[in-house]
């Protein structure tokens, strides 16, 4: 029989007493099964009588021992106690009796800090004066990893002479130095990037870095992809004279398109922040076309007998541009940091429009005002007239309608505000 079940916390005895009565043997003689239920138990009970009377004598038995070693305990507490005390009053001591010494100590290193600080610039300074002779040389030479370190060397050098008088000069000095540099790698450069050399642009960027330049890295990258940019937009409008503003447009963005693809691939192996680095080359791109989006809209726009119209189909084509654009950007997984980009990017895109934006009521009112020209009110009987006004006003809520249409589908996506 399972006795274990009287140690569990939510033992009832009326379910025990109906489980032991549901086992096979108690179905045969219900009264005998009891009985033997009842002997067990009371063997049980006894077993663990013994056992409580065998622990409460080891405990009486071991009681006095527990006492000494808690006592013991104590003492060595005590002792404990007694010696830390006597630590703590010989670390006071010796801080009364070294602080003077101490303070002198910390002076002599304050002393030997500064000599050696002082050593260190003027090696530094000893040092510069060596690069400086020697650098002319290296240039000489032409050897563009040797140049890099010199210049390296230099900047290192120069970090730690910043209290020098003629600081300023050494500092405009060195700065000619990368400016000649760049002077020299600019047609490696432009080859690099124009190539889209993974391996030189690599190289190149390494060496930028190291020489505090990479800013003027970007700028000879950005440079040699908005030239090929404008020759493609060149080669847009001299391929076709039969095409029209709207033609450019659309092959425009898809060059745009898939310049994107290209050069934010290419970029997040180069750059440390491909998604700026692209955004800026397109939004200067399109600020600086030859002849301007502006430009040609403007011109194709003068010669239209409906330019909001015609101005209404080119801007759906820029929507779609947009609305690419909105994908790629999220495909990439831009987040906050680059919305100014972006943004800037989105209001250069949508600048050609803005003047159209901002006097969009004087376009549309003198459409609407030819448009109720065209309604004649020339009847000599007033009935006719009356009819003839009474026929015209679906004509106007049509033309009020359409007029609604279009200011609803100039404005998205353009902010003309900013």
């Amino acid at each position: 029989m399972d006795f274990s079940r009287f140690a569990d916390e939510d033992f009832d005895t009326k379910d025990w007493v109906n489980a032991a009565f549901q086992m096979p043997e108690a179905q045969t003689n219900k009264d005998a099964h009891a009985a033997s239920l009842v002997m067990k138990l009371q063997m049980f009970i006894q077993e663990v009588n013994n056992s409580l009377e065998e622990t409460s004598i080891q405990a009486v038995q071991n009681l006095p021992r527990v006492l000494r070693d808690i006592d013991s305990v104590r003492q060595e507490a005590a002792l404990l106690q007694d010696q830390m005390r006597l630590v703590a009053e010989d670390i006071q001591k010796v801080e009364r009796d070294t602080s003077l010494s101490m303070h002198t100590l910390l002076k002599i290193d304050q002393v030997k800090c500064r000599m050696q600080d002082a050593s260190h610039a003027l090696q530094e300074a000893d040092n510069w004066t060596t690069l400086s002779a020697d650098v002319e040389d290296v240039f000489k030479s032409g050897d563009i990893e040797a140049i890099a370190s010199k210049l390296v060397a230099m900047q290192q050098s120069l970090q730690l002479l910043v209290d020098v008088p003629d600081y300023e000069e050494r500092c405009k000095h060195l700065q000619s130095l990368k400016t000649r540099f760049e002077a020299i790698l600019s047609p490696q450069l432009v080859a690099a990037f124009s190539s889209q050399s993974m391996d030189g642009a690599l190289m190149y960027v390494k060496i930028f870095k190291d020489i505090d330049c990479l800013p003027s890295l970007q700028k000879y990258y950005h440079k040699c992809i908005k030239n090929q940019l404008q020759e493609q937009w060149q080669s847009i409008r001299d391929a076709d004279p039969d095409e029209t503003v709207a033609d450019w447009l659309n092959n425009l963005y898809d060059v745009f398109v898939s310049t994107w693809h290209i050069q934010v691939k290419w970029c997040n192996q180069v750059f440390n922040e491909p998604l700026t680095v692209v955004c800026n080359l397109l939004q200067d791109t399109l600020a600086t076309l030859e002849p301007s989006l502006q430009y040609c809209i403007d011109s194709a726009a003068s010669s239209r007998p409906n330019p909001l119209t015609y101005l209404q189909e080119l801007k759906e084509i820029t929507d779609r541009y947009a609305k690419s654009l909105e994908g790629l950007v999220e495909a990439y997984g831009a987040d906050q940091s680059h919305h100014t980009c972006v943004h800037q990017l989105v209001q250069t895109i949508y600048a050609p429009y803005k003047k159209y934006m901002l006097q969009y009521d004087l376009y549309e009112e003198g459409l609407l005002l030819k448009q109720l020209e065209s309604i004649r009110f020339d009847r000599e009987e007033v009935l006719d007239c009356i009819r003839q006004i009474s026929d015209s006003v679906p004509k106007l809520f049509s033309y009020a309608k359409e007029v609604k249409l279009n200011i609803v589908g100039t404005n998205t996506y353009c902010d003309i505000e900013n």
